[in-house]
């Protein structure tokens, strides 16, 4: 398989799951950013807004921008440390926990459906497969 192929495998698996995202009100209300910090967040927490900055590579002022907003929709909330004052922890609220699981059981089931319909050797390496991408993805 060559990297056009590869890159537009990816891109077809990321529209199909963003036409799934879309269908939830509260994800179709908010931008790509948004949804994919509030996602961070839920698997993360508690989470320094400095980390989602270099995780996600983008500015503290735009994390900045993007957690104002998900926390005006009541979906995550600021909090000091206990050990470190000057830090400020993000994490979701209950609502957020709530949508984050919500969410999480309909993708799983989708997610079910769709790899009961693959044998487990195939599911092994694509498994194995997207592994290696990630491993290596950033390594020069």
């Amino acid at each position: 398989m060559d990297t056009k192929k590869i890159f537009e495998s990816i891109f077809n698996l990321v529209v199909n799951f963003t036409q799934f995202f879309q269908q939830n009100s509260t994800f179709s209300k908010m931008t790509t950013n948004e949804f994919y910090l509030f996602l961070f967040v839920n698997f993360n927490s508690p989470v320094s807004m400095k980390y989602c900055s270099e995780k996600m590579g983008l500015s503290k002022s735009t994390i900045t921008v993007l957690i104002d907003k998900l926390e005006n929709k009541k979906l995550v909330k600021r909090n000091r440390s206990s050990e470190d004052r000057r830090l400020i922890l993000i994490s979701p609220t209950n609502n957020g926990k709530k949508l984050f699981e919500s969410f999480s059981k309909d993708f799983y089931k989708i997610i079910d459906f769709t790899i009961s319909k693959i044998p487990d050797k195939e599911l092994e390496i694509i498994n194995k497969g997207f592994e290696l991408l990630l491993r290596n993805i950033y390594k020069k």
